[in-house]
């Protein structure tokens, strides 16, 4: 399924705060 969708989205979100 898609469940790795929002993980990566998540991830993509948290490190454009954290660059």
């Amino acid at each position: 399924m898609h469940s790795w969708i929002p993980s990566v989205l998540r991830l993509t979100v948290l490190k454009s705060r954290y660059l």
